[in-house]
């Protein structure tokens, strides 16, 4: 009995190692099958924040062309409902016009043009005007000659479903400007310029034209003083004011 249980002992002590060696493999194959699901999947993962990026990538392109787009056909974007926004529309006609406007609840502008001696920078006083009320409104500004050969001036807004519009007649030797020897100067807000955002008590000037003064030999002109032209802009009202200010439009 004694030497079977020395030999089972000895055995016994011959298993050992090969179970230790079994089990440190069992182990070492769950650990390097860890490490390579690991991997797979932080490769799978790479690959997907990649795709995400540029997919990303592909939208923000898209969105900036259909930006574009809009910007071409003179689509306005209100974001802030507080800010005033406004986009020149391309008409393709010469002294023609015309621009999709915001403007805020319980603002005002008056729409005013002055066709004559245009300064520099400065705006002359608009005797006729009328008033651009909060909500989006197409504005239209056109000057032409009638059936009758007199040069006149429209205003045309168009508000939904509303619409309306003021014609001012215009002096023959004030549109010198136009059709005349010589070269005129123009900044406008164009189709050209996207969209553009103001607050509410900015004024915003759409349109100056100026006839450049002549230029005699060896006098250098004064172009600070004004010349003829058009200028038309956003005047703001002020709240206080509008209740009993006096009404200045055309008939």
């Amino acid at each position: 009995m004694d030497a079977n249980e020395n030999q089972s002992a000895v055995q016994e002590g011959r298993r050992f190692p090969l179970r230790f060696l079994l089990w440190t493999l069992f182990v070492l194959a769950i650990l390097l099958s860890l490490v390579i699901s690991n991997l797979i999947t932080s490769w799978h993962l790479r690959k997907s924040q990649e795709t995400i990026a540029m997919k990303n990538a592909e939208i923000d392109s898209h969105l900036a062309e259909i930006e574009q787009y809009k910007d071409q056909l003179g689509i306005l974007r209100v974001g802030d409902e507080t800010k005033t926004h406004l986009i020149a529309i391309e008409m393709h006609q010469d002294l023609v016009w015309c621009w999709r406007l915001f403007v805020p609840e319980g603002e005002k502008y008056d729409i005013r043009s002055v066709v004559g001696d245009i300064p520099e920078n400065d705006y002359p006083v608009a005797h006729q005007y009328t008033t651009l009320s909060s909500g989006e409104t197409r504005l239209t500004v056109s000057i032409f000659r009638d059936a009758a050969g007199e040069w006149k001036e429209k205003i045309e807004m168009a508000q939904g479903r509303d619409k309306s519009s003021m014609t001012i007649h215009l002096d023959e030797e004030k549109m010198s400007w136009y059709g005349k020897p010589g070269s005129t100067r123009t900044s406008e807000f164009s189709p050209n310029y996207g969209q553009k955002t103001e607050v509410p008590s900015e004024r915003i000037e759409l349109i100056r034209i100026r006839k450049w003064p002549r230029f005699e030999p060896g006098v250098t002109p004064d172009q600070s003083k004004p010349t003829d032209g058009f200028v038309l802009w956003l005047e703001p009202v002020n709240k206080l004011e509008s209740v009993n200010r006096p009404d200045a439009r055309a008939n």
